[in-house]
């Protein structure tokens, strides 16, 4: 079995190579391939997320719990989200389906270390408030202040978010 597209393995096919635990969130492998030899399949991405190779392509873990608990996955425009920020988490009561926004929205820190809707003002001058916050959906972006810390920057940026528009 050849697959290549992200979604296009059958579900059916999950359930006679794996079993998954929701409760622990385990994936085990039921069917012995040549080569393999451990119970427990895949590897740590990049990413930090455990993945697993099935029909000539790699899936996330985390998508084929999601699949295995209810029956498809997730359909196009929308992601899995770790509720507890451990990548490596996949019990089903830890994964969510949400929008990408919607899984932005539990992010700490953007991929250099900084706090995400925070950004420092650069300046030449030692300024009393270097941090600004702005929000933006689409085209349109919100300027929320300026702000003395990079924390009280992430913090205005996810009031914003959880505010209604």
């Amino acid at each position: 079995m050849n697959i290549k597209a992200k979604n296009t393995v059958p579900v059916w096919y999950l359930h006679k190579m794996f079993s998954y635990d929701g409760e622990t969130g385990l994936l085990r492998r039921k069917v012995k391939v040549p080569g393999i030899q451990k119970e427990f399949p895949g590897w740590i991405n990049l990413e930090g997320y455990r993945r697993v190779r099935v029909g000539g392509t790699s899936i996330d873990i985390h998508r084929i719990a999601y699949a295995m608990t209810y029956g498809f996955f997730p359909p196009p425009g929308s992601e899995i989200d770790h509720i507890d920020g451990d990548r490596l988490n996949n019990k089903i009561a830890n994964i969510r389906l949400v929008t990408s926004r919607e899984n932005n929205w539990n992010k700490k820190t953007n991929r250099d270390g900084r706090l995400v809707g925070a950004t420092r003002i650069s300046s030449k001058y030692e300024l009393k408030k270097p941090w600004f916050a702005r929000v933006g959906y689409g085209k349109e972006t919100k300027y929320l202040g300026v702000f003395a810390t990079e924390q009280e920057a992430h913090e205005a940026y996810r009031r914003a978010l959880e505010a209604p528009d």
